[in-house]
């Protein structure tokens, strides 16, 4: 029972490593998305890009490109990273589901009790059985264990 609870345990500290930091991922790219939305904002008003903008599309200056072509550059990069948005999402949503699924409880799987013993009576002509549970010891009842 011990071994099987320290392998949860080491199971789902390396998935929440991997969530944490599918998170950081998941803000990096927000951030990056934003800011390409600003530049498009900046280049319909008429305003001035720095060269940090430049530098989200790839381009180390403004080299005299139309901003038709500026905007199809910002365009592009945000739909790619729109794409790496929806796929951390859908990869951050399978962790999280295994994580959930980590802390039900093995040894009761999630019921909370565990089956003491199994007992069958006769009563006129039928054999009744009447089974005996205790709370569950490794979740303590909850179905549950806790991961943190």
């Amino acid at each position: 029972m011990e071994d099987e609870t320290n392998r949860i345990y080491l199971e789902a500290s390396r998935l929440q490593n991997e969530i944490a930091e599918y998170k950081k991922e998941l803000d990096n790219l927000q951030f990056q998305r934003s800011r390409i939305i600003e530049c498009i904002d900046c280049i319909d008003n008429g305003k001035n890009l720095t060269l940090e903008d430049f530098k989200l599309i790839d381009l180390s200056t403004y080299n005299n490109v139309s901003k038709f072509l500026l905007k199809l550059k910002y365009k592009g990069k945000s739909d790619i990273i729109d794409s790496r948005l929806e796929k951390n999402r859908i990869e951050l949503k399978k962790k999280e589901d295994i994580l959930m699924s980590l802390s039900t409880c093995p040894f009761c799987r999630g019921k909370g009790y565990v089956h003491k013993k199994t007992e069958y009576i006769r009563q006129e002509r039928k054999i009744i059985p009447r089974i005996s549970t205790e709370t569950c010891k490794a979740c303590k009842g909850t179905g549950r264990i806790e991961l943190a």
